[in-house]
Protein backbone atom coordinates (compact mmCIF):
# COMPACT_ATOMS: atom_id res chain seq x y z
CA UNK A 1 0.00 0.00 0.00
CA UNK A 2 1.16 3.51 -0.86
CA UNK A 3 -0.30 6.81 0.32
CA UNK A 4 0.37 9.52 -2.23
CA UNK A 5 -0.05 13.06 -0.90
CA UNK A 6 -0.40 15.95 -3.31
CA UNK A 7 0.88 18.29 -0.63
CA UNK A 8 4.11 19.39 1.01
CA UNK A 9 5.51 17.05 3.66
CA UNK A 10 6.06 20.09 5.89
CA UNK A 11 2.28 20.43 6.24
CA UNK A 12 2.19 17.41 8.57
CA UNK A 13 3.38 16.90 12.10
CA UNK A 14 5.63 13.90 12.63
CA UNK A 15 3.07 12.35 14.99
CA UNK A 16 0.40 12.53 12.30
CA UNK A 17 2.54 10.71 9.77
CA UNK A 18 3.67 8.20 12.39
CA UNK A 19 0.01 7.38 13.06
CA UNK A 20 -0.53 6.51 9.41
CA UNK A 21 2.61 4.40 9.30
CA UNK A 22 1.70 2.47 12.45
CA UNK A 23 -1.98 1.84 11.68
CA UNK A 24 -1.43 0.97 8.02
CA UNK A 25 1.75 -1.06 8.67
CA UNK A 26 3.75 1.09 6.26
CA UNK A 27 7.36 2.10 6.02
CA UNK A 28 8.22 5.83 5.76
CA UNK A 29 9.02 5.21 2.08
CA UNK A 30 5.38 4.22 1.50
CA UNK A 31 4.34 7.83 2.10
CA UNK A 32 4.96 9.76 -1.11
CA UNK A 33 4.71 13.54 -1.35
CA UNK A 34 4.12 15.26 -4.68
CA UNK A 35 4.91 18.85 -3.75
CA UNK A 36 4.56 20.59 -7.12
CA UNK A 37 2.80 20.24 -10.44
CA UNK A 38 6.12 19.07 -11.90
CA UNK A 39 6.19 16.25 -9.34
CA UNK A 40 2.72 15.18 -10.50
CA UNK A 41 3.71 15.36 -14.16
CA UNK A 42 6.73 13.13 -13.55
CA UNK A 43 4.99 10.61 -11.28
CA UNK A 44 4.10 8.08 -13.99
CA UNK A 45 6.34 5.41 -12.49
CA UNK A 46 4.62 5.83 -9.11
CA UNK A 47 1.14 5.90 -10.62
CA UNK A 48 1.67 2.82 -12.78
CA UNK A 49 2.99 0.49 -10.09
CA UNK A 50 0.82 -2.49 -9.11
CA UNK A 51 0.63 -1.59 -5.43
CA UNK A 52 -2.65 -0.39 -3.95
CA UNK A 53 -2.77 3.37 -3.53
CA UNK A 54 -4.72 5.98 -1.61
CA UNK A 55 -4.50 9.54 -2.89
CA UNK A 56 -4.45 12.35 -0.33
CA UNK A 57 -5.31 15.46 -2.29
CA UNK A 58 -4.95 19.11 -1.26
CA UNK A 59 -6.08 21.84 -3.65
CA UNK A 60 -3.36 24.45 -3.88
CA UNK A 61 -0.77 22.59 -5.96
CA UNK A 62 -3.38 21.58 -8.55
CA UNK A 63 -5.12 24.98 -8.45
CA UNK A 64 -8.40 23.43 -7.25
CA UNK A 65 -8.69 21.09 -10.23
CA UNK A 66 -7.72 17.42 -10.46
CA UNK A 67 -8.46 16.06 -13.90
CA UNK A 68 -9.96 12.69 -14.70
CA UNK A 69 -7.09 11.86 -17.06
CA UNK A 70 -4.72 12.08 -14.09
CA UNK A 71 -6.99 9.80 -12.07
CA UNK A 72 -6.91 7.30 -14.96
CA UNK A 73 -3.13 7.14 -14.73
CA UNK A 74 -3.18 5.94 -11.12
CA UNK A 75 -3.31 2.15 -11.18
CA UNK A 76 -5.03 0.26 -8.35
CA UNK A 77 -6.41 3.43 -6.74
CA UNK A 78 -8.48 2.56 -3.66
CA UNK A 79 -9.63 6.02 -2.59
CA UNK A 80 -9.25 9.77 -3.04
CA UNK A 81 -9.23 11.70 0.23
CA UNK A 82 -9.54 15.48 0.09
CA UNK A 83 -8.08 17.90 2.60
CA UNK A 84 -10.99 20.27 1.96
CA UNK A 85 -14.62 20.41 3.00
CA UNK A 86 -15.62 21.39 -0.54
CA UNK A 87 -15.39 18.56 -3.06
CA UNK A 88 -16.81 19.93 -6.32
CA UNK A 89 -13.28 20.42 -7.67
CA UNK A 90 -12.93 16.64 -8.15
CA UNK A 91 -15.27 14.57 -10.33
CA UNK A 92 -16.90 12.42 -7.66
CA UNK A 93 -19.37 10.86 -10.09
CA UNK A 94 -16.51 9.71 -12.32
CA UNK A 95 -14.72 8.17 -9.33
CA UNK A 96 -17.93 6.43 -8.26
CA UNK A 97 -18.29 4.82 -11.70
CA UNK A 98 -14.79 3.42 -11.20
CA UNK A 99 -15.72 2.13 -7.73
CA UNK A 100 -13.43 4.62 -5.97
CA UNK A 101 -14.69 6.46 -2.86
CA UNK A 102 -14.16 10.20 -2.55
CA UNK A 103 -13.93 11.65 0.97
CA UNK A 104 -13.71 15.19 2.27
CA UNK A 105 -12.65 16.82 5.56
CA UNK A 106 -15.79 18.33 7.12
CA UNK A 107 -16.28 20.72 10.04
CA UNK A 108 -12.63 21.34 10.84
CA UNK A 109 -12.93 25.13 10.60
CA UNK A 110 -16.37 25.69 12.11
CA UNK A 111 -15.11 27.52 15.18
CA UNK A 112 -12.54 29.58 13.28
CA UNK A 113 -15.02 30.68 10.61
CA UNK A 114 -17.75 31.52 13.11
CA UNK A 115 -15.37 33.60 15.24
CA UNK A 116 -14.14 35.44 12.15
CA UNK A 117 -17.73 36.23 11.18
CA UNK A 118 -18.32 37.80 14.59
CA UNK A 119 -15.06 39.78 14.23
CA UNK A 120 -16.24 41.17 10.88
CA UNK A 121 -19.64 42.05 12.34
CA UNK A 122 -18.16 43.93 15.29
CA UNK A 123 -15.68 45.73 13.04
CA UNK A 124 -18.49 46.91 10.77
CA UNK A 125 -20.69 47.92 13.73
CA UNK A 126 -17.88 50.15 15.07
CA UNK A 127 -16.91 51.49 11.61
CA UNK A 128 -13.34 50.21 11.87
CA UNK A 129 -12.82 50.31 8.05
CA UNK A 130 -13.57 54.05 8.01
CA UNK A 131 -11.27 54.67 10.97
CA UNK A 132 -8.47 52.75 9.23
CA UNK A 133 -8.97 54.84 6.07
CA UNK A 134 -8.74 57.95 8.24
CA UNK A 135 -5.27 56.81 9.41
CA UNK A 136 -6.67 55.68 12.78
CA UNK A 137 -7.85 59.19 13.59
CA UNK A 138 -11.30 59.20 15.18
CA UNK A 139 -13.90 61.55 13.74
CA UNK A 140 -16.39 61.88 16.57
CA UNK A 141 -19.24 62.76 14.21
CA UNK A 142 -18.64 60.33 11.34
CA UNK A 143 -17.25 57.31 13.17
CA UNK A 144 -19.80 56.72 15.90
CA UNK A 145 -20.75 53.04 15.91
CA UNK A 146 -23.38 51.01 17.73
CA UNK A 147 -23.61 48.08 20.10
CA UNK A 148 -24.80 44.74 18.75
CA UNK A 149 -26.62 43.67 21.92
CA UNK A 150 -30.34 43.75 21.18
CA UNK A 151 -29.79 43.86 17.42
CA UNK A 152 -31.13 41.16 15.10
CA UNK A 153 -28.83 38.57 13.56
CA UNK A 154 -30.26 36.79 10.52
CA UNK A 155 -28.71 33.44 9.59
CA UNK A 156 -29.33 31.94 6.14
CA UNK A 157 -28.55 28.23 6.43
CA UNK A 158 -28.33 26.60 9.83
CA UNK A 159 -25.55 24.08 9.30
CA UNK A 160 -22.55 23.75 11.60
CA UNK A 161 -21.13 27.22 10.88
CA UNK A 162 -24.50 28.98 10.90
CA UNK A 163 -25.43 27.25 14.16
CA UNK A 164 -22.20 28.32 15.83
CA UNK A 165 -22.60 31.95 14.66
CA UNK A 166 -26.15 31.88 16.03
CA UNK A 167 -24.92 30.48 19.34
CA UNK A 168 -22.33 33.25 19.74
CA UNK A 169 -24.80 35.91 18.67
CA UNK A 170 -27.36 34.76 21.24
CA UNK A 171 -24.67 34.63 23.93
CA UNK A 172 -23.81 38.31 23.42
CA UNK A 173 -27.44 39.35 23.58
CA UNK A 174 -28.53 39.45 19.95
CA UNK A 175 -31.94 38.36 18.73
CA UNK A 176 -31.34 35.45 16.33
CA UNK A 177 -33.66 34.67 13.43
CA UNK A 178 -32.95 32.20 10.65
CA UNK A 179 -34.06 30.62 7.42
CA UNK A 180 -32.84 27.15 6.48
CA UNK A 181 -34.00 24.73 3.82
CA UNK A 182 -33.40 21.62 5.91
CA UNK A 183 -32.18 22.33 9.45
CA UNK A 184 -34.47 23.57 12.23
CA UNK A 185 -33.64 24.81 15.72
CA UNK A 186 -36.30 25.67 18.31
CA UNK A 187 -33.85 27.96 20.14
CA UNK A 188 -34.12 30.56 17.37
CA UNK A 189 -37.03 32.04 15.44
CA UNK A 190 -37.63 30.70 11.94
CA UNK A 191 -38.73 33.29 9.36
CA UNK A 192 -39.25 33.35 5.61
CA UNK A 193 -36.35 34.61 3.52
CA UNK A 194 -37.87 37.98 2.58
CA UNK A 195 -38.74 38.63 6.22
CA UNK A 196 -35.19 37.82 7.25
CA UNK A 197 -33.81 40.43 4.87
CA UNK A 198 -36.34 42.97 6.08
CA UNK A 199 -35.84 42.40 9.82
CA UNK A 200 -32.11 41.72 10.24
CA UNK A 201 -29.43 44.18 11.31
CA UNK A 202 -26.72 41.72 10.25
CA UNK A 203 -27.27 38.99 7.67
CA UNK A 204 -24.97 35.96 7.60
CA UNK A 205 -25.20 33.68 4.54
CA UNK A 206 -23.84 30.30 5.65
CA UNK A 207 -25.32 27.95 3.07
CA UNK A 208 -23.63 25.67 0.55
CA UNK A 209 -23.28 27.22 -2.88
CA UNK A 210 -25.09 25.49 -5.74
CA UNK A 211 -27.22 26.47 -8.73
CA UNK A 212 -30.31 26.88 -6.57
CA UNK A 213 -28.76 28.83 -3.69
CA UNK A 214 -26.95 31.23 -6.01
CA UNK A 215 -30.31 32.95 -6.41
CA UNK A 216 -30.93 33.59 -2.70
CA UNK A 217 -29.22 37.00 -2.39
CA UNK A 218 -30.64 38.92 -5.33
CA UNK A 219 -31.22 42.62 -5.88
CA UNK A 220 -34.83 42.35 -4.77
CA UNK A 221 -33.85 40.95 -1.38
CA UNK A 222 -30.94 43.37 -0.96
CA UNK A 223 -33.45 46.17 -1.48
CA UNK A 224 -35.51 44.77 1.40
CA UNK A 225 -32.63 45.42 3.83
CA UNK A 226 -32.78 48.37 6.22
CA UNK A 227 -30.37 51.30 5.63
CA UNK A 228 -28.84 50.38 9.01
CA UNK A 229 -28.29 46.73 8.02
CA UNK A 230 -25.10 44.97 6.94
CA UNK A 231 -24.12 41.72 5.24
CA UNK A 232 -21.39 39.47 6.64
CA UNK A 233 -20.14 36.69 4.37
CA UNK A 234 -17.49 34.15 5.39
CA UNK A 235 -18.51 31.06 3.46
CA UNK A 236 -19.01 31.52 -0.27
CA UNK A 237 -17.88 33.90 -2.97
CA UNK A 238 -19.95 35.04 -5.92
CA UNK A 239 -23.26 34.72 -4.07
CA UNK A 240 -24.27 38.32 -4.64
CA UNK A 241 -23.59 41.35 -6.81
CA UNK A 242 -20.65 43.11 -5.14
CA UNK A 243 -20.92 46.22 -7.28
CA UNK A 244 -24.57 46.61 -6.37
CA UNK A 245 -23.80 46.22 -2.66
CA UNK A 246 -20.97 48.75 -2.89
CA UNK A 247 -23.33 51.21 -4.59
CA UNK A 248 -25.96 50.73 -1.86
CA UNK A 249 -23.37 51.32 0.87
CA UNK A 250 -21.92 54.35 -0.91
CA UNK A 251 -25.38 55.94 -1.14
CA UNK A 252 -26.06 55.17 2.58
CA UNK A 253 -28.81 52.70 1.69
CA UNK A 254 -26.90 50.00 3.55
CA UNK A 255 -24.67 50.29 6.61
CA UNK A 256 -21.79 48.00 5.69
CA UNK A 257 -20.28 44.77 4.41
CA UNK A 258 -17.87 42.28 5.93
CA UNK A 259 -16.49 39.57 3.64
CA UNK A 260 -13.78 36.95 3.74
CA UNK A 261 -12.86 36.95 0.07
CA UNK A 262 -9.50 37.25 -1.67
CA UNK A 263 -11.19 37.71 -5.04
CA UNK A 264 -12.92 41.03 -4.45
CA UNK A 265 -11.32 44.17 -3.05
CA UNK A 266 -12.98 46.76 -0.85
CA UNK A 267 -13.47 50.37 -1.77
CA UNK A 268 -11.85 52.94 0.49
CA UNK A 269 -13.90 55.36 2.56
CA UNK A 270 -16.80 52.94 2.76
CA UNK A 271 -17.77 50.79 5.75
CA UNK A 272 -16.53 47.64 4.04
CA UNK A 273 -14.01 45.21 5.53
CA UNK A 274 -12.66 42.44 3.29
CA UNK A 275 -10.22 39.87 4.69
CA UNK A 276 -8.06 37.70 2.43
CA UNK A 277 -9.73 34.26 2.66
CA UNK A 278 -8.48 33.77 6.21
CA UNK A 279 -11.62 32.88 8.18
CA UNK A 280 -10.64 29.21 8.37
CA UNK A 281 -6.96 29.86 9.04
CA UNK A 282 -6.08 29.17 12.67
CA UNK A 283 -3.58 26.88 14.34
CA UNK A 284 -6.39 24.77 15.76
CA UNK A 285 -8.34 24.40 12.52
CA UNK A 286 -5.21 23.39 10.61
CA UNK A 287 -4.47 20.67 13.13
CA UNK A 288 -8.08 19.43 13.05
CA UNK A 289 -8.00 19.49 9.25
CA UNK A 290 -4.99 17.17 9.01
CA UNK A 291 -6.35 14.86 11.69
CA UNK A 292 -9.69 14.48 9.88
CA UNK A 293 -7.86 13.99 6.59
CA UNK A 294 -5.76 11.19 8.08
CA UNK A 295 -8.81 9.52 9.62
CA UNK A 296 -10.46 9.51 6.18
CA UNK A 297 -7.39 7.85 4.68
CA UNK A 298 -7.39 5.24 7.43
CA UNK A 299 -11.08 4.58 6.79
CA UNK A 300 -10.30 3.74 3.16
CA UNK A 301 -7.55 1.40 4.31
CA UNK A 302 -9.83 -0.41 6.80
CA UNK A 303 -12.83 -0.23 4.42
CA UNK A 304 -14.90 1.34 7.24
CA UNK A 305 -15.49 4.46 5.20
CA UNK A 306 -16.20 7.88 6.72
CA UNK A 307 -16.77 11.32 5.16
CA UNK A 308 -17.71 9.83 1.78
CA UNK A 309 -19.17 12.45 -0.59
CA UNK A 310 -19.74 10.42 -3.77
Amino acid sequence: MKVIFVESKDTFQKSQLDKLIAKMHLSPADLIFLESQNDINSADKIFSSDEEKILGLAPEIVNWEFKNETIDKIKNLKGVCLATTSYNWVDGAYLKKKGIPLTNSPHYSTEAVAEHAIFLMLSIARKIPLIIDNKWELDYKEHIGFEVKGKTMGIIGLGSIGSRIAEIGAAIGMDVIYWSKNSKNKNYKYVELNDLFNLSDFIFPTYALNDETKQIINKHRINLMKPTASLVNVVSIDIYDYKYLFKKIESNELYGLGADDKKHKRLKNLNILVSPDMAWYTKESLERNINIWIESILSVYTENLINVVN
